[in-house]
């Protein structure tokens, strides 16, 4: 059932039965002509469904009984098909182009903000759809995060280790006006979402040297990263990965401030595919599967 713009889904939907919605007071009437209904039960995606459109609908079905269906969506979305498999790995191959661009287009006293425009029109030009989709109440991701020095250090809203300061307090996230200086880190954590499908990396470039401290942070992240990948077996938990990091960072120098400062996030990766999914590699509920999953830790 569509309202806008019914001739546009008619052309794209691989569903047959498109049928143009101009009141969703309709609803039950059209459900009830196709043989559907009365329900007792009706399925919604609970965890990104406004209230006031789980109202509507609760009025609208009166003896229906909603229940949330989000687990079972994400299930499902969990395995990648072939089909997804060959969308993935060619956004992939599309973010390798646009680190590469990155290392040769980095230089000394270039804003944060500027970069960040040079390397957005980059991933444009490549057919990046311009936004990531977030499966968070009031979280907004653009292209992803770039930051360097001490704005490395500047936490914000966003429910992720990094934040930055961000243009101004309107957007207080990812490039700023800081100058991008010699000898210290420039975090990159850009995705690439191609034909719908979210491929995401992190990287840290460097002109010049960084101070030893930091090479041996960055030591450790490789380490901890290298156990994980080593241990993201057919029926491993997420969970299980989870504590193989905070493990693995306990037992260095830096683990008080293992994936965020000063706060701490409690994840160590991800959910890819169609949207980010921030909830993913700390949870023991879910299991990697021999066909894919929804979810990397990187």
């Amino acid at each position: 059932m569509v309202k806008r713009s019914f001739l546009r889904a008619s052309e794209e939907s691989a569903l047959k039965n498109i049928i143009h919605l101009d009141n969703p007071k309709e609803m039950a009437a059209v459900l009830k002509s196709f043989g559907y209904g009365p329900f007792k039960t009706l399925g919604f995606e609970l965890d990104v469904l406004p209230v006031a459109q789980y109202l509507r609908y609760q009025k609208l079905f009166k003896e229906t009984k909603i229940i949330d269906v989000s687990p079972y969506i994400r299930s499902i979305r969990m395995i990648k098909s072939p089909y997804e498999l060959e969308i993935i790995n060619e956004s992939a191959a599309l973010n390798q182009e646009v680190y590469s661009f990155i290392r040769e287009n980095i230089r000394e006293g270039i804003t944060e903000l500027e970069l960040a425009g040079n390397v957005e029109a980059a991933c444009r030009k490549k057919g990046h759809i311009g936004m990531h989709r977030l499966r968070r109440f009031n979280q907004e991701l653009g292209y992803g995060y770039l930051m360097s020095g001490s704005n490395l250090a500047v936490s914000s809203y966003f429910g992720g280790p990094t934040g930055g300061m961000g243009p101004d307090p309107s957007f207080p996230q990812s490039a700023g006006y800081k100058l991008i200086g010699k000898n210290e880190p420039v975090l990159v954590d850009y995705g690439f979402v191609y034909n719908g499908y979210i491929v995401d990396q992190t990287r840290i470039f460097c002109i010049g040297k960084l101070p030893d401290h930091l090479v041996r942070a960055y030591s450790v992240a490789h380490t901890i990263q290298e156990r994980i990948k080593l241990s993201a077996k057919p029926g491993v938990t997420c969970a299980e990965l989870y504590d193989i990091a905070l493990e693995t960072a306990a037992g260095s120098e830096f683990g008080e401030h293992f994936m965020g400062y000063p706060e701490q996030v409690s994840f160590v990766g991800h959910g890819v595919g169609l949207e980010f999914r921030r909830t993913t590699c700390n949870s023991g509920r879910y299991k990697y599967s021999a066909g894919g999953r929804n979810g990397h830790c990187h």
